[in-house]
């Protein structure tokens, strides 16, 4: 698992709970075992899209499935990207 976050610090501690849950007796998956790691990802900065790409890319790893969670319907101010898009 690849976490994708704005603020990598909370990031490791959500990876370090879902780790630390995987194998639970308690859910249906408990013969699971998992990895994972952080990467920084801002999709309001070009920037940081176009870095986590690279450096996704140079990790090896296949993708798989994308789930995007992020999303605010109606925002309460207009806001540009860093780029002013």
């Amino acid at each position: 698992v690849v976490l994708a976050v704005r603020n990598v610090t909370k990031g490791n501690e959500v990876l370090e709970t879902m780790l630390k849950n995987i194998g639970d007796d308690s859910d249906a998956g408990s013969n699971l075992t998992g990895k994972g790691f952080v990467m920084h990802l801002d999709v309001s900065d070009l920037k940081s899209v176009d870095k986590f790409e690279k450096d996704f890319r140079d990790t090896g790893l296949p993708l798989h499935y994308l789930i995007l969670n992020a999303g605010i319907m109606a925002p309460p101010t207009y806001k540009t990207s860093k780029q002013g898009y």
